[in-house]
């Protein structure tokens, strides 16, 4: 089974835009980095091929060392809207087992989440962790299931609160996980940092005390 972190390079500008007018771009690509090395940190816990699937350039050194340190493979998602650049990071692991395709900004994800999405390819072709802004955080898929790759990916609406709804009217039978939220917003940061989950990851904490978010 084979498990892709679908992350970008933590470059000042390029990630978490939508909390740059409360961290600025160094204080939010700081705190992606750290969303980032708890997601590598929890793919290291899961056995089988674990790839770091990224935009933006593979040989970043934040990238070269989390890789080193979590034993992780780089790739790079190539060109294409966010769907082709999914199916492109899948497709290829499916000749050799389950694939599962996670984010990279969900402070609150655990081992036990990873687990029970390859423990549900055991029963279904297709598995999705729901997201709450209505995205998902998790898509499965195991061989069997590889003609259901044009309905998840092709022609697709992106970015939008009905992204899973409209998936599953095209997928029947998927499995459902439980819900994590991701950090995009700022609100989203709002509520973290009202009362900080025991379950977010050590650089996440660290990243928050350093931006003065927490105490």
């Amino acid at each position: 089974m084979t498990l892709v972190v679908f992350g970008r390079a933590p470059e000042p500008g390029a990630c978490k835009t939508r909390l740059q007018p409360r961290l600025g771009a160094e204080g939010a690509a700081a705190l992606y980095a750290a969303l980032l090395d708890d997601t590598c940190r929890l793919a290291a816990t899961i056995p089988g091929p674990r790839v770091l699937c990224v935009d933006g350039d593979p040989a970043h050194p934040v990238l070269t060392r989390l890789a080193t340190e979590w034993g992780l493979s780089v790739t790079a998602q190539g060109p294409g809207d966010l769907g082709a650049r999914m199916r492109r990071a899948m497709e290829p692991a499916l000749a050799s087992g389950p694939v599962c395709l996670i984010g990279s900004d969900l402070p609150t994800l655990q081992t036990a989440d990873l687990a029970a999405g390859f423990s549900s390819l055991a029963r279904h072709e297709v598995v999705f962790g729901p997201a709450a802004d209505g995205g998902y955080w998790l898509v499965g898929l195991r061989p069997s299931g590889r003609a259901h790759l044009a309905a998840l990916f092709d022609d697709q609406e992106w970015s939008t609160p009905s992204v899973l709804t409209a998936t599953l009217a095209r997928v029947s039978g998927a499995a459902l996980l439980a819900t994590h939220a991701d950090l995009d917003e700022p609100a989203d940061l709002d509520r973290l940092c009202a009362a900080l989950d025991p379950r977010v990851g050590p650089a996440t904490r660290r990243a928050l005390h350093v931006l003065g978010l927490v105490c």
